[in-house]
């Protein structure tokens, strides 16, 4: 039973590296459009309103369902990711409204509006939160892999044993 379980596990052991760097891709995506979103908002409110950071605004929200929907896809097995996800979406989503307020504010308001992306809604940990997860997550499943191996090679050292001991009777 060990012996037959040992092939898949280690056809498994690449799926799971895999999903990890999907998870961790996703992740950054997510990340960088949070980022053009509020940087984009940010230089327009200073007065650079140009069509590049419009468009750069826009492109970015509209990325984020999709990427919510991959990460939700890929984090589906782990329900302490998916708490994360959803936690992570609600703060996303206080931003960038914060960021809307920051468009509509008038110039003597904004540093009030503005601050509470750093005080109320931080995302930074809640990111390191997930991709650590799915780190620890992959060494135990690499070692797990690796505690299968063993055995099976102690299992194949024993067998070999055993052969040995009836040809020599």
């Amino acid at each position: 039973v060990v012996l037959q379980r040992l092939p898949r596990a280690n056809l498994e052991a690449p799926d799971a590296v895999a999903h990890t760097h999907e998870v961790e891709a996703a992740v950054m995506a997510l990340a960088l459009d949070v980022r053009e979103i509020e940087s984009s908002g940010m230089m327009i409110a200073l007065g650079a309103d140009h069509p590049l950071a419009r468009q750069r605004l826009v492109t970015g929200r509209a990325e984020l369902r999709g990427r919510f929907e991959t990460l939700t896809r890929l984090t589906a097995d782990n329900p302490e990711q998916l708490v994360r996800v959803g936690r992570l979406r609600e703060l996303v989503d206080a931003r960038t409204e914060v960021v809307e307020q920051l468009l509509e504010a008038p110039d003597a308001y904004r540093g009030s509006v503005v601050a509470p992306l750093a005080t109320r809604f931080p995302i930074r940990a809640l990111l390191n939160d997930i991709l650590n997860d799915e780190r620890a997550l992959l060494e135990r499943r690499n070692q797990d892999a690796e505690t299968q191996r063993q055995r099976a090679e102690w299992l194949a050292l024993v067998a070999m044993g055993a052969q040995l001991l009836l040809l020599s009777l």
